[in-house]
């Protein structure tokens, strides 16, 4: 697979319009996809985050979330 473009999407609640996107530039594409549990050579979709997806990238990734007002997803994108 070629180069990926991982972002981190915040939507508020009951909203389909995006509040934030945080590009994740030094993403591991392993990581990610294994994180997710999807294999990495498949691993191109939007993907909605939990509160375990969160937890690890609040410590790898220095990233905040705020669950209770907002919806996260993933996006993957080929580069």
């Amino acid at each position: 697979m070629g180069s990926a473009h991982y972002t981190v999407t915040a939507y508020p609640k009951h909203s389909d319009f995006p509040a934030s996107e945080t590009e994740l530039t030094d993403a591991d594409p392993a990581f990610l996809a294994g994180l997710f549990g999807i294999p990495v050579e498949r691993f191109v979709d939007v993907y909605p985050m939990d509160a375990g997806h969160m937890a690890v990238l609040e410590r790898t990734a220095g990233l905040a979330f705020d669950p209770a007002a907002y919806d996260y997803f993933l996006e993957v994108t080929a580069g």
